[in-house]
């Protein structure tokens, strides 16, 4: 059983295999084509497959997934254009190891009480995921690439002669 303390339900992990690592990919996003690499791939005890995408240092965390605009695309990217289940950042660092997962069956994975009531639902999420990527290689391949800088991202930056954004604008 997982350690009371840390607050995570569960009892025991459900993966049973690691399908892939390190394995890359050709994506199609609408006609802008890229590659991927996946840092891992497992098939869960009941058969479902979900992603993980390592992290170490800085804990990243769910709300970056479902964001408008979407702060961190990977993941996205990868539960679109992959047949998986699910999708999870393995937070790694000195201090703490999470999870932060969307996934169809919300308890493959330990986690706390509050990521699993804040998780949307999979398929839900995933057709607005592919909604806003497709959106998104639209318009950059029509020449948009607007910057769209997170809150107080100019406060401190050095590269004032190379940016496209008004300051002024990025008040908050």
């Amino acid at each position: 059983a997982y350690e009371l303390s840390l607050g995570l339900v569960g009892s025991e992990m459900c993966i049973r295999d690691s399908i892939e690592t390190e394995s890359e990919s050709q994506v199609n996003l609408s006609g802008l084509q890229f590659t991927t690499r996946i840092d891992r791939m497992d098939q869960m005890k009941d058969g479902s497959k979900l992603i993980i995408d390592y992290k170490t240092g800085k804990n990243v965390g769910l709300s970056k997934l479902i964001s408008e605009p979407l702060e961190q695309a990977q993941l996205p990217i990868y539960a679109i254009s992959n047949k998986v289940d699910g999708v999870t950042f393995a937070n790694i660092n000195s201090k703490d190891c999470q999870f932060k997962a969307i996934t169809k069956n919300k308890y493959d994975l330990p986690m706390s009480h509050q990521s699993i009531n804040r998780m949307p639902e999979w398929k839900k999420q995933v057709s607005q995921w592919s909604k806003e990527l497709v959106n998104a290689s639209q318009q950059f391949q029509n020449g948009n690439a607007s910057v769209i800088p997170a809150k107080n991202a100019c406060d401190y930056c050095e590269y004032d002669l190379l940016c496209r954004v008004d300051k002024a604008d990025n008040s908050g």
